[in-house]
């Protein structure tokens, strides 16, 4: 239960350094659970080196994405 649906993914970070399709079910950043896009981005705060952990629809395995936000002018 909880997380955040990922509808489009855009040009940035996300297309440029993962392999994350539209549907991932984002459950985790860093470890730490979120449950609506409020608590996503509060995870996130301004830290530049995140892990993003998910699901897909459909999958019952964890999926990892490392992202290095320094450079993102997105």
């Amino acid at each position: 239960s909880g997380g955040v649906v990922v509808k489009k993914i855009e040009q940035g970070a996300l297309n440029d350094q993962t392999r994350m399709r539209d549907g991932f079910i984002i459950t985790k950043v860093n470890g730490k659970p979120v449950n609506n896009l409020d608590e996503l981005k509060k995870v996130v705060g301004q830290q530049t080196q995140i892990t993003i952990s998910g699901i897909y629809p459909g999958y019952s395995e964890i999926f990892e994405y490392p992202l290095d936000l320094s450079n993102n002018d997105q």
